[in-house]
């Protein structure tokens, strides 16, 4: 089973002291979203063209870069040139540093029952991923927002199937949070185009996030079911410390990750 922690749950962080947690912890790879301070990749100086070399050598010196998360929302249904640049800074980081995957969203849908947002999710889903693909990276979508369920995540995947340089990144909460202890349905959905899973727990009643194996999600029993189906992919920590800073340190927060996924 292969780990990794996401940065989210320490932004603050510089890339010495995310690296040094990395090795502190014996993880098996790096998941980067945010870093010294700031969230957005464009904004955080170890990703400036003057300082991206030395960057992508430190990092693969200690580690493996596993992801790389962005911002962007493949789900407005306005003019959205502005994301497609900002995709193309995010994939010449992914480039420099050797992240075989760059997270999307698709998110927000302003009626699920309106086809033409499939659309145009999957339209910029196919054109990120053509994009992605000539480098040799993959997009990403995160089941995630109102992209939590089987009919709605199907829909968006019947029209990418077999576009090159595309595939999901199966946040387990958030479908839990719809299916609780039947997520065998969505998770055959997801299964084929699975490449990077995040783990986190939270209390059903309240959504309530807590350090794993104090909530409600099987996530060990999924991870292994997901490795008996074939998934080779990371396991990653994604610990919200960012968003909800009442949260634990992500120190011990790890702890009991690792305790609960390694057994």
């Amino acid at each position: 089973m292969k780990l990794c922690v996401s940065t989210l749950g320490c932004v603050d962080y510089s890339l010495e002291q995310a690296l040094k947690l990395v090795q502190d912890y014996s993880l098996d790879g790096i998941e980067v979203r945010g870093m010294s301070g700031f969230v957005q990749n464009a904004e955080i100086p170890e990703f400036a063209e003057d300082r991206i070399a030395e960057t992508a050598a430190r990092i693969n010196a200690v580690t493996v870069p596993a992801a790389l998360d962005t911002s962007i929302r493949c789900d407005a249904m306005e003019e959205t040139d502005e994301a497609l640049d900002e995709f193309r800074n995010d994939l010449r980081i992914a480039v420099a540093v050797g992240f075989p995957y760059l997270r999307v969203f698709g998110n927000n849908l302003k009626d699920p029952d309106n086809e033409a947002e499939y659309e145009h999710i999957a339209f910029e889903l196919r054109r990120m991923s053509e994009l992605a693909a000539e480098q040799g990276k993959t997009v990403l979508l995160e089941s995630h927002g109102d992209i939590d369920r089987v009919d709605r995540t199907k829909k968006i995947l019947d029209k990418l199937d077999g576009v090159k340089g595309f595939g999901m990144l199966w946040d387990i909460s958030h479908s839990d949070m719809i299916y609780h202890d039947d997520w065998e349905p969505y998770y055959d959905l997801v299964l084929p185009y699975t490449k990077h899973v995040h783990i986190k727990d939270h209390i059903r009643a309240t959504g309530q996030l807590v350090n794993q194996g104090k909530g409600d999600i099987p996530a060990r029993e999924i991870a292994e079911r997901l490795i008996k189906d074939g998934y080779d992919g990371f396991f990653s920590l994604e610990w919200e410390r960012k968003w909800h800073p009442e949260l634990a340190p992500i120190e011990e927060a790890l702890a009991d990750y690792l305790r609960i996924m390694k057994g």
